[in-house]
């Protein structure tokens, strides 16, 4: 549960069809990383970092990192090392458990997810970066 403690969250996914809906999600409460309603590129941490419908729908591989700043009110979004969103106030919870592929029973997705990372702090830029970096010839990505 990293609902009310700083955290980062990281992972690599993909739709494989259109219409897809959450991949990384919060299994108790609304927090979705990277995937959402047929789009990519978003962010909800019970309150968009991401602007809705952020990114648009393909099949390519991204890896996602989410940041949040629990006691400092900020939030940030990387896709693929670098920083898409925030840091800004637009969060309010980290995810409490995790649900891959769905969200409490809908919007299910076509997908492919290969990896998720959890810390119970906020990584710096050059922490993700690393990550990517240790992950990114797996996809395919630079």
């Amino acid at each position: 549960n990293l609902s009310t403690s700083n955290f980062t969250v990281i992972g690599g996914t993909r739709y494989t069809a259109t219409g897809g809906g959450r991949i990384l999600s919060g299994w108790y409460n609304n927090w979705l990383l990277g995937h959402w309603n047929n789009n990519t590129e978003d962010y909800y941490a019970e309150g968009w970092v991401t602007d809705p419908y952020a990114g648009g729908s393909d099949t390519n591989w991204r890896v996602y990192a989410g940041t949040g700043n629990i006691s400092g009110d900020s939030y940030s979004f990387y896709v693929n090392g670098n920083l898409n969103a925030g840091p800004n106030n637009g969060g309010n919870l980290g995810p409490n458990r995790f649900a891959i592929g769905s969200y409490g029973g809908g919007e299910y997705s076509t997908a492919e997810f290969s990896f998720l990372l959890a810390y119970n702090r906020v990584l710096s830029d050059a922490e993700i970066i690393q990550n990517y970096n240790a992950y990114k010839s797996r996809f395919g990505l630079k």
